[in-house]
Parts: structure tokens; sequence; C-alpha cells
């Protein structure tokens, strides 16, 4: 760039996360925010892919509204990606569920945070997707903001499941991006009586966990 390129093609997506930036005089600095979204706050208009191919329409609609200005097209049919047997969802049609974790607090696990009643939802919920017959555990992904809930939900699985591989994977939100599975089940894990969100407010934090499933998202 700083030889004088005569032409620059940036792929890439602005509203997913941005490098993560360990050095805080750094991130000051502003090196927390890419290229690519320097150019589009510049007034630079990026040419949008705006077809997926991944989701149920139900599930591509939350980001496609509230992070791509309602532009979000769907390649594939409900027919095509018929939710998942097993979990009871709330419209048998539409494969996104929110299940209330209302009398479980956050606790502090070092630098990092978990929920035990939420661990135990996400067991749960895998566990009936198993047993509704059409996926495996190869088809399930747990995806979590938190290092500490990570740990714990893996503890919790290896008790309820069949010991031995293939396992359920269990990963963080920043590890996962980039992925899909046929199921995702995503811990929020804050739950404080201050409001307090921390980077679970990162609203691309939010976009990369919610557009990692095909046929089943359960929050």
């Amino acid at each position: 760039l700083t030889r004088g390129c005569r032409q620059l093609v940036l792929v890439g997506d602005h509203c997913q996360l941005p490098p993560t930036v360990l050095s805080t005089r750094a991130e000051e600095e502003g090196l927390g925010v890419p290229l690519f979204s320097r150019m589009v706050a510049c007034g630079v208009p990026p040419f949008m892919l705006d077809t997926q191919y991944r989701m149920h329409p139900g599930i591509s609609m939350f980001p496609s509204d509230l992070f791509y200005g309602g532009k979000l097209n769907d390649g594939v049919t409900p027919p095509e990606r018929r939710p998942l047997q097993g979990f009871p969802w709330p419209r048998e049609e539409f494969p996104v569920a929110f299940i209330p974790v209302t009398e479980s607090f956050e606790i502090d696990d070092g630098v990092s945070k978990a929920n035990e009643a939420e661990a135990v939802e996400v067991c749960n919920a895998v566990v009936s997707l198993l047993e509704g017959g059409q996926c495996t555990v190869s088809d399930i992904a747990v995806v979590t903001p938190y290092a500490a809930q990570v740990r714990l939900i893996r503890r919790q699985l290896r008790e309820v499941l069949p010991r031995g591989p293939p396992f359920v994977e269990v990963s963080s939100t920043d590890g996962f991006q980039g992925r899909e599975k046929e199921a995702v089940v995503f811990s929020a894990v804050r739950s404080n009586t201050y409001g307090a969100l921390g980077f679970v407010s990162d609203w691309r934090r939010i976009n990369v966990s919610f557009t990692r499933a095909r046929r089943a998202l359960i929050v």
C-alpha cells in the first residue's frame, strides 16, 4: 500500500470480529480497528455479497435485519433446512429458540466467567437434539464467549453423554468464527444485578455466534 499500488481489493466482513489486540496502548492508538472498517467509515462503499447459503431463513432473519440492514438474501429455502427434531421448538417450523435462565448468576473463574445453570440448560438442549435422531455429536457445536464456560460445559457434557470420541465441539466465539454446524447452542453466560455484559455487548461477537448454524440455533 505504501509503494504506490494503483488498485486494492480487500475481502472480509466488517460486521464480524476484528483482530484481537492484547496491547492496551495499541488499542488506544486505534489498531483494534481493521483497515476494512476504516475504509467503510471513511465512505468507501463495500460491495456486498448478499446471498447466504448456510442458514435456514428463520435463522438468518435476525442478523440480516440487525447487522446487514435487511439486505441479506437467502439462497436456501426452509424445506432445505428443516428444523432438527427432538428439541421442543416454540414454533415447529422455526428453528430458533431462546431459553430463559432466570434463577442463575455468573461466577468469576480467574479472569473469565461461567454460569452453571446455563451449562445445565446447554447440556439438556444437546441431549434433546441427539435424541431426535436427525443429527450426531459431530453436527452440534456449543459456542460461548468465555473460556471458563467452555471448560464447564465440556465437563458437564462428559457426564451426560457416552464416553469416547467423537465429542460435541465446545468452542469460544472467537475460535469458531468462519465455521458452521447443523446445530449451534449459544451460552451468553452474563447475568448479574448490575447489568454488565462485558464483551458480550460487542454486536460483532453476537453476529458471529448467531450465524454459524444451518438448521438449529438455541440461545
